[in-house]
């Protein structure tokens, strides 16, 4: 029983800090909502569909 009191103690305590840091309406999560991949290979900042399509157009 102490396994599981630890493990809903945790559980909260991340549900408490993705709140606390703006939980699902975060304005990142809405504008840009794809990552590139991380460096070496590309820079591994967060873009647009638009910008997707832009890229993939050239």
């Amino acid at each position: 029983m102490g396994e599981l009191k630890w493990f809903l103690l945790a559980f909260f305590g991340l549900w408490a800090l993705w709140v606390l840091t703006g939980g699902p309406a975060r304005i990142e999560n809405r504008k840009r909502p794809f990552l590139e991949q991380p460096s070496p290979i590309e820079s591994g900042k967060p873009y647009t569909v638009q910008e997707l399509k832009t890229k993939n157009n050239r």
